[in-house]
């Protein structure tokens, strides 16, 4: 007759459970996804409604306030709506990369001295009230910026002033006619080296202080570079304004922006340190052979003098 028995009893128990601890050990990732704590884009439901589709008041995503639009309704010197990022720059040189899956992005227009502004707060709890960008944490975003006779970017703030798209800025990136993309921060302007391309960049701020960061920029298809500063200004990052200020007139000159998002600290979230990861193993080993040399009861009761 064929003999079987439990696989982890018996003799090889010992053997058995440290394969299993090693297997389980070996399947831990580097660290835990980090957890995303807003995220919106140009194909969210809110902006499906009639032409420009992406309109004062809009909440599409999570973890945002309502988009302040200025100004709004749009005017023939400023104004907003959704459409394909690629016909910017030379007419279709950027191929919409930046897209969303139903081929449009946020559009801002601007010319004849006009200013158009998309303001956004973060409101990670939804309770109306801003919440700050943790330390360790991430702020994302897709930009494809076109022709542009000005200045076009983005502010990181504190505060979400809807009146003055530098009120509470602590970081600005911009491109100004005819150069590189810079950063403004507590040095002033930073060059950052990356030139003008109408394929866009998607750009991410690492909060690594309280007044520290560090900024990857890369062009799509293109290398990344990273600058790393302190902020300007002061308060909690809790805010963003987007803004296309008199970049030129046609739709070669439209900016486009899209795939906002904000992250926590992923490093909050990993798996225990080496040294850590050997006393876990050194305690299950001694468990389980302590349950293998286990003394009777009697021994045992003896020790304890009962």
């Amino acid at each position: 007759m064929l003999k079987t028995r439990n696989s982890c009893t018996g003799t090889i128990a010992y053997r058995c459970w440290l394969l299993i601890i090693m297997a389980l050990l070996v399947s831990l990732p580097a660290t835990l996804p980090a957890a995303v704590l807003a995220h919106d884009a140009s194909n969210d439901g809110a902006y499906d409604d009639a032409f420009p589709q992406w309109d004062d008041g809009d909440n599409g995503g999570f973890g945002f306030t309502a988009w302040t639009l200025s100004p709004f309704p749009g005017t023939a010197n400023a104004g907003f709506f959704t459409g394909d990022a690629g016909q910017n720059g030379t007419g279709g040189s950027s191929g919409g990369a930046i897209n969303a899956t139903d081929g449009d992005a946020w559009g801002l227009y601007a010319n004849g001295g006009g200013l158009a502004v998309a303001y956004r707060g973060f409101d990670f709890n939804s309770d109306a009230t801003l919440d700050a960008l943790p330390v360790g944490g991430a702020f994302y975003i897709l930009m494809d910026n076109g022709w542009n006779d000005a200045n076009v970017g983005f502010v990181l703030r504190s505060g979400n002033d809807t009146g003055n798209k530098n009120g509470g800025q602590r970081l600005e990136f911009r491109h100004t006619a005819g150069g590189n993309y810079l950063i403004n921060d507590n040095s002033g302007d930073v060059d950052t080296g990356v030139g003008w391309t109408a394929d866009g960049l998607s750009l991410v701020l690492t909060l690594t202080g309280t007044d520290a960061y560090s900024m990857s920029i890369t062009p799509i298809g293109g290398m990344t570079t990273v600058i790393q500063g302190n902020l300007g200004g002061s308060g909690a990052i809790n805010s963003f304004a987007l803004y296309n200020e008199n970049a030129g007139s046609g739709q070669n000159y439209d900016l486009f922006f899209n795939n906002v998002s904000v992250q926590d600290d992923a490093s909050s979230s990993a798996v225990p340190e080496p040294g850590v990861i050997v006393l876990l193993i050194g305690g299950l080993l001694l468990a389980v052979h302590g349950r293998r040399s286990r003394p009777p009861i009697s021994v045992v009761a003896a020790l304890r003098g009962s």
